[in-house]
């Protein structure tokens, strides 16, 4: 890992493919208080923040699987580009309405959208991409580098928002949010790596089929299908945890607020961590023991929430650990999955590829904050906890069950034998 890491650091076009997401990312985490301080600052109820929120997320379900075609049939740098620029745009409109006395909610939940296409376009297109500018040999290495940025953005990300809205108030805040998505934009185009033109539509001209293409890819895939199945389980359960945290910490465990914010301010450390161990790791115990090891860890982490009670201090350790080893578990899987599915599938599918599995986790995401409320109010909160926790624990068993159980390779090296060829993606 060492010398893999030293020579991608040493990589100029990765690098700059690396700062122009490190840019994005803090740029995105500092306009995430702004938004709905914003409309708050319009006197919109807690149901229309919450609104502007789910007008956020609408672009991931009902164009994710759009964009992956999209991304398939255009060179993905200047996707990376325009979908930078338009949120750039979009987020800079606020503070000039506010500045004109022009601004209405209307034009929040309109660029709330728009800047949630932009999001699942740059992030379809970025997976696709990174092969093109990194080696398969280093294609751990460089997710790791991307996670890594994530979590000290996430981990960043009080700090920044707590400073930039006091201090310039919200509709300016989000103005720094555009700035970055152009300086995001211009690393882009710093990128002189050749890309290679998209391959002919072919058999899948049509939308339609394209899409089907992609999916029936994934599903029939004998390393995919059980990676997506365990991935949309996992984010069920998962999110169903995370939704009500909040409330089962405060209200059920009687913590203060400060402690909770203690507790999830442990996540981003551990994550760190964990995408710069991934590559040990893998090499160390494989790709398939790796991502049951982890769906095992994040289902027993699960199981600490549940149990959590008691005296202050031990509920408090308890919460500690599960943020640690989900951060920790998730980093390491997200970055072996994000490899796989970079490596196994043609370079004419990936951006259908990507877009698949990450729209059946963004939709397992919304059933499960829709479950935890609806089963928390029926059976009391800790019992649902403990529901997800033995959900989330499905995981590991479904991964042992199958053909990934049997890889031993670091998943750079997977999508090249024999044994891993694609399944027919035409009927």
């Amino acid at each position: 890992m060492r010398v893999r890491s030293t020579r991608l650091w040493r990589h100029p076009e990765f690098l700059k493919l690396w700062g122009s997401d490190t840019i994005s990312l803090f740029g995105v985490h500092a306009t995430l208080l702004a938004l709905p301080l914003t409309a708050a600052a319009l006197g919109a109820s807690a149901l229309q923040v919450g609104l502007l929120t789910t007008a956020q997320a609408a672009p991931a379900l009902l164009l994710g699987l759009f964009a992956g075609v999209w991304v398939d049939r255009r060179r993905r740098r200047p996707l990376l580009v325009g979908a930078n620029v338009a949120r750039a745009v979009a987020l800079g409109s606020i503070p000039l309405a506010a500045h004109l006395g022009t601004l209405h909610l209307a034009q929040l939940y309109t660029v709330a959208f728009l800047s949630g296409t932009g999001a699942i376009v740059f992030v379809v297109a970025y997976q696709s991409f990174l092969p093109t500018v990194v080696p398969r040999e280093h294609l751990v290495a460089g997710n790791s580098a991307l996670r890594g940025s994530e979590a000290t953005a996430q981990l960043a990300r009080p700090s920044i928002g707590g400073l930039l809205v006091p201090l310039l108030t919200a509709p300016p805040t989000l103005a720094v949010g555009a700035l970055a998505s152009l300086g995001s934009a211009l690393a882009l185009l710093a990128i002189r790596t050749p890309e290679p033109p998209p391959a002919p539509p072919g058999d899948g001209a049509h939308v339609g089929r394209a899409i089907g293409e992609g999916v029936r890819f994934v599903l029939g895939h004998p390393i995919l299908c059980p990676l997506l199945i365990s991935a949309t389980v996992s984010a069920l359960f998962g999110n169903m945890i995370v939704s009500i945290s909040v409330l089962y910490v405060i209200r059920d465990l009687g913590l203060p607020a400060w402690a909770f914010g203690v507790i999830v301010g442990t996540g981003g450390p551990a994550a760190l961590g964990g995408a710069i161990l991934t590559g040990r790791v893998l090499r160390r115990y494989g790709t398939g023991r790796t991502l049951i090891g982890t769906a095992i860890v994040s289902g027993a982490a699960a199981l600490l929430v549940s149990l959590a009670g008691g005296p202050f201090l031990m509920a408090v350790v308890l919460l500690i650990a599960w943020h640690i080893l989900t951060g920790l578990a998730e980093a390491v899987s997200g970055i072996a999955n994000a490899t796989l599915t970079q490596t196994i599938p043609p370079p004419r599918l990936q951006g259908r590829v990507n877009a698949t599995m990450r729209v059946f986790g963004w939709g397992a995401v919304a059933l499960g904050g829709l479950l935890d409320g609806t089963i928390g109010e029926m059976i009391g909160l800790r019992p649902t906890m403990a529901l997800a926790a033995i959900g989330m624990l499905l995981v590991p068993l479904r991964l042992a069950r199958s053909p990934v159980r049997t890889l031993r390779e670091s998943p750079e090296s997977i999508g090249s034998g024999s044994t891993m060829q694609s399944p027919p993606t035409t009927e």
